[in-house]
């Protein structure tokens, strides 16, 4: 018998469970029948959407990638005018998804799963790039020069989530947060330069 298929929010709803169910016990001791008797799922219908164990693994760390790095952003584009105050609080915010960026730092370098892993992370830098330009727009810079900053300062964050280095997390974001202000104020000098050239 055929299974049912998902709409969007049914198949959200099930990655959501199954993420927090590989979060909650890591790639070691996980299995299909577990995942589903904490889910809820049927265990013909976890074979039938997600194919076996890999599939379901790979599916959830795609949604969690996704879902975690949309609620970062949106919290970096909540204090946008503030970067100070980014710079400051991020740290401890990023801790109450450590263990979500673990899980997903453990499956991206294992053995088994790296090589899966990478369209997905690419996937994931089309939304970096997306985001970057984003902010690129509202601070009316130019994306291509905010993107290494955007980069260095994801790389510091998941950096620090993993090592728990918080002294080199601190001076990378400084480094970030002045090359960053320096951007900013050298497009807005440009902008009044050419502005002036037009009314001149």
């Amino acid at each position: 018998m055929r299974e049912p298929s998902m709409n969007n929010i049914q198949k959200d709803e099930i990655l959501k469970k199954c993420f927090t169910y590989f979060v909650e016990h890591g790639l070691e001791s996980i299995s299909m029948r577990k995942m589903c008797d904490e889910t809820g799922m049927a265990v013909s219908s976890a074979y039938y959407w997600f194919g076996n164990k890999d599939g379901a693994i790979l599916s959830a760390t795609e949604y969690g990638l996704n879902r975690v790095a949309g609620i970062l952003f949106d919290y970096v584009y909540q204090y946008i005018d503030n970067l100070e105050c980014i710079m400051i609080t991020f740290s401890e915010f990023i801790m109450k998804y450590k263990a979500q960026l673990r899980f997903i730092y453990q499956v991206v370098t294992s053995q088994k799963y790296g090589d899966k892993i990478r369209p997905i992370a690419n996937r994931l830098t089309e939304i970096y790039d997306r985001y970057t330009e984003i902010i690129a727009d509202h601070f009316g810079c130019r994306k291509q020069e905010l993107q290494p900053y955007v980069y260095l300062f994801i790389s510091a964050v998941l950096d620090y989530v993993i090592w728990h280095d918080k002294d080199k997390m601190e001076v990378e974001l400084a480094c970030v947060y002045k090359a960053v202000t320096d951007l900013i104020n050298k497009d807005k000098g440009d902008d009044d330069i050419d502005g002036g050239n037009t009314e001149g």
